[in-house]
């Protein structure tokens, strides 16, 4: 898997601690009618776990709020590199 044609959502769980293991299959979210990422309100999650390299294309809405603490930097180079996509 390469591509969700859809939108792709992480929230509410619980024991969420990485995205590792969506680094190696995601590259694209979305099609041209929109696609959305939302990560939310998983406490443990401490990192994007490479998806910040992995995602080049997020045709809708990124929102990543109210996790654990993924480093500033980390949520920073992944932002700017979806607003110059």
């Amino acid at each position: 898997m390469k591509t969700i044609g859809e939108d792709l959502i992480i929230q509410r769980n619980a024991d969420l601690t990485s995205l590792d293991d969506l680094a190696s299959v995601l590259q694209t979210v979305g099609t041209a009618f929109g696609g959305n990422v939302l990560i939310e309100n998983n406490p443990q999650l401490d990192t994007l776990g490479g998806i910040q390299e992995s995602v080049s294309v997020v045709k809708g809405q990124l929102r990543i709020l109210n996790n654990g603490e993924i480093p500033e930097e980390e949520l920073a180079e992944f932002l700017t590199k979806m607003e110059a996509s």
